[in-house]
């Protein structure tokens, strides 16, 4: 999609797509998912919403929020009159849908991730709180709106499993960068609260944050603790279902993600303890992986710069 995207044509996409849409609802899915990942790697996180506004029905997700940023974007494309401020191919009336279809986790967890780095800050508290709403009406099968109130329901009753561990994983991240790294390992705690187990990418996460503005000793406490578990706390999400989408909490990435964070904070000595732990557990060497290479090249600059 990219590579074809780059060419400036959209013919063959739209004829693809046509295709997938033809075939079966699953295909469908899988296609609308292509769609927003391309828009994800591109870092167009309102694309995202766009696309999954125009294929899905709204739920699991903060419709209102959703619809104000729409909004903001017809607004604006109204002003500047630019048509071409949505891809080409989104104009094109082959791009139209008879029926929406119904979210996946998968789709709703890259909407949350759109929603946490296209809001302002002042925003996420009250996003927060409502995905702890929509976790709980999931796991309890309960309407999210209490009987006694006078406004309806927001959403559909939900499906059990609507929300997995990636959709915590916005938030955790973004406190871990803003230097928050207690309030990243907070939202570990509310995740668990609902029977969701944090996976590789959650543990990764938080771990960096202490490592680069936190507690050392928390971060190495987190490998360490991880290391003696032998990978039994890994299962992303909530269910068998999702288990596949983390691999081993032992991951060289886990590993590489700290140093990283211990680079930056110009903690050289933990910085060196963790690539110890990577060359003897992965047995690892130069060339394999370019993360890895490029924080141990860090780690090398540091090591020169405190020698000097």
């Amino acid at each position: 999609m990219s590579a074809y995207h780059a060419t400036g044509r959209t013919r063959a996409l739209l004829a693809l797509r046509k295709k997938a849409f033809q075939h079966s609802h699953k295909a469908k899915s899988l296609w609308v998912m292509a769609e927003m990942l391309y828009h994800r790697s591109r870092n167009e996180p309102q694309l995202v919403l766009v696309v999954f506004a125009y294929h899905f029905h709204m739920i699991g997700v903060p419709r209102r929020t959703v619809l104000k940023i729409l909004r903001l974007i017809s607004k604006r494309r109204a002003r500047l009159s630019q048509r071409t401020s949505l891809p080409k191919h989104m104009l094109n009336r082959q791009y139209d849908i008879s029926e929406k279809l119904w979210p996946t986790p998968y789709h709703t967890a890259l909407v949350w991730e759109a929603l946490v780095w296209s809001t302002p800050e002042s925003d996420h508290e009250r996003m927060y709180k409502y995905l702890l709403t929509i976790a709980d009406s999931s796991a309890s099968q309960k309407p999210i709106s209490p009987p006694d109130s006078k406004f309806a329901p927001s959403l559909l009753q939900l499906p059990k499993r609507t929300v997995d561990a990636a959709h915590f994983s916005p938030f955790i991240k973004l406190h871990a960068k803003r230097g928050r790294p207690e309030r990243a390992a907070a939202v570990l705690r509310d995740m668990v609260s609902f029977g969701l187990s944090p996976g590789v990418v959650q543990w990764s996460i938080v771990a960096r944050g202490f490592a680069e503005h936190g507690n050392p000793a928390v971060a190495v406490s987190i490998i360490e603790r991880l290391e003696e578990d032998g990978g039994s706390h890994v299962r992303a999400g909530a269910s068998g279902d999702h288990a596949d989408r983390a691999p081993s909490i032992l991951d060289i990435g886990l590993y590489t993600n700290v140093l990283r964070g211990f680079v930056l904070a110009r903690n050289l000595e933990h910085a060196q303890d963790i690539e110890r732990r990577i060359r003897q557990k992965f047995e690892y060497v130069g060339g394999k992986l370019r993360a890895t290479d490029d924080a141990l090249r860090l780690l090398r600059n540091l090591e020169r710069q405190m020698a000097s």
